[in-house]
């Protein structure tokens, strides 16, 4: 629910729409009930394949043992520039440094995905890398520019110049399908 009435996600950033709602965007322009509902069980049907871990990065990676076959790993470590202003939990630079540390032993497939910052792209800078940009609107608009790191077996798309943020989820009957737009 904060996530979803707070600006970009981000608590400490205030209600949508002011305390008062009178901006151009109120709260509950973000939350979706009969949507969520919706999310909410698709993924209850999935629940025996799904484990959710409320751990910092450092030590889920310690924790999973031994990951089945099929196993992806999403790593979204807190921003590098403006971590403390966004979160309440942030890295300082030797956390950034373990969290690289960590991922490049693991045996299983992961993603990373980091502020596009040089200091990033040179801890990073052994592995496949794929910078994008969208649309940022919190606080103000903007270009956000992002960075995301693949580990070596992963097979990535075949397409000259991919952009991550244009695959799409196309449904036709009860066949779903991944799209590239």
């Amino acid at each position: 629910y904060l996530n979803r009435t707070n600006r970009s996600g981000i608590i400490t950033a205030g209600v949508i729409g002011g305390q008062k709602q009178v901006g151009n965007y109120l709260m509950d322009c973000r939350f979706n009930k009969d949507g969520l509902i919706k999310r909410i069980r698709r993924i209850a049907n999935r629940a025996e394949d799904i484990t959710l871990h409320n751990l910092d990065a450092l030590v889920l990676m310690e924790t999973i043992d031994s990951p089945v076959d099929n196993t992806l790993v999403y790593f979204d470590p807190p921003y590098y520039n403006k971590a403390s202003s966004l979160y309440m939990n942030h890295y300082d630079p030797l956390d950034h440094i373990g969290v690289r540390d960590g991922i490049a032993k693991l045996p299983y497939l992961w993603v990373v995905s980091y502020d596009n910052t040089e200091e990033i792209s040179s801890l990073y800078s052994d592995f496949t890398i794929k910078e994008f940009e969208f649309k940022h609107t919190a606080y103000e608009s903007r270009i956000g520019k992002e960075i995301m790191f693949f580990s070596d077996k992963l097979d990535l798309p075949k397409i000259k110049d991919w952009d991550p943020l244009r695959f799409k989820l196309h449904k036709k009957q009860k066949k779903k399908e991944l799209v590239y737009i």
